[in-house]
Formats: C-alpha cells, structure tokens, sequence
C-alpha cells in the first residue's frame, strides 16, 4: 500500500489541497482560474500515481478548461456560455470514453458530475454561487477518494468540506449582524 508512487501521491495531494484551499480567500476571477490550472496539475498527478483515471482525465480536462476560461476572461472580462458548452461537452465525452474503455463505477459519475458543475462555477460571476459550489465539490471528491482511497485526500477533503461550512456560516452571520444593525 505504502509504495513510493502511493507515497509521492500523497504529498501531490497536499499540495492541490494547498491551492485549492486559497482559491476560496481570492476574490479575483483570472487569479482563482491561475491558481485552478496548478490545483488540477497537482490532483491529475496524484490519480495516475494510484491509477485512478478517471480523476486524472478530468484534472487534465479541467486544466485545458483553465487555461481557455483565463485566457478568455482576459482578453473579454467574461467567459462566453459556447466556451462553457463546448468544455462541458469535452468533459463528458472523455468521461464517456473512459468508462468505456478503461472502467465503471457509478461513484466515478460523482466525479464527473463535480467536474461539470464545477466548471459551472468558474463561468458564472457570482462568488456566492461559487462557494456553495464548493460544497458539492467537496462532497463529491471526498466520494471519489475513499473510492481510490487516498488517504490524504480524504482527510485534507474533509478539513476542506467543514472549513467551507463554516465560512459560508460566518459569511451569513456576519451578513445578518449587518442588516441588524442597518435595520435597527
């Protein structure tokens, strides 16, 4: 269980869960997109060390997806709903091909799913959507890495899932406190 790959797979995880972690203190559109680009490199490299292809495909999907919306949102300041299609699309049909002609499980759907959705948040503006989001994200990926069992991935997934719940908690707090007190 502990071979060299399984361990270098795991320091790969904590390195995208670092990443990942800090696009949620970023408010900056092109720079959560930079920083996703590293996230899924990081996550793709961990999957094919324990050959879990299925989150490596979509981490290698993902980064093209990255790259795309960046680039675009650069040059535009938005992301067009056709990149948005034509991503999605490409997500699917890889998932497809792999499910094919690698493997099946129905928990690698979450994963797909996840990604779908997930893409769904990078396209939108609307960083409360992106956060709630990032709970289905969370929930998703955890699945997905007791399934391969990545261990770290599990526990780092976990700590991520409840930090996100409780900022999405303070955020709402802080926001009621601040009509109580326009209200009063």
């Amino acid at each position: 269980m502990w071979t060299l790959a399984y361990i270098l797979s795991q320091i790969a995880v904590v390195f995208a869960v670092g990443v990942l972690a800090s696009t949620y203190l970023i408010k900056s559109r092109d720079k959560i997109l930079y920083l996703t680009i590293f996230y899924s490199l990081f996550y793709a490299v961990s999957y094919a060390l324990i050959g879990a292809w299925i989150g490596v495909i979509l981490n290698l999907v993902s980064i093209i997806r990255n790259v795309w919306f960046l680039i675009e949102f650069k040059k535009k300041g938005s992301i067009n709903v056709v990149s948005l299609v034509i991503t999605m699309c490409m997500l699917a049909l890889s998932s497809i091909m792999i499910f094919i002609f690698v493997s099946f499980h129905p928990i690698e759907l979450l994963a797909l799913s996840e990604t779908l959705v997930y893409t769904f948040s990078l396209w939108q503006n609307n960083n409360k959507v992106f956060r709630w989001i990032a709970l289905y994200s969370s929930a998703c990926w955890l699945t997905y890495n007791i399934y391969v069992f990545s261990l770290f991935a599990i526990i780092l997934e976990s700590a991520l899932l409840v930090s996100k719940i409780v900022g999405i908690v303070l955020l709402y707090v802080k926001k009621k406190k601040q009509n109580m007190v326009v209200n009063d």
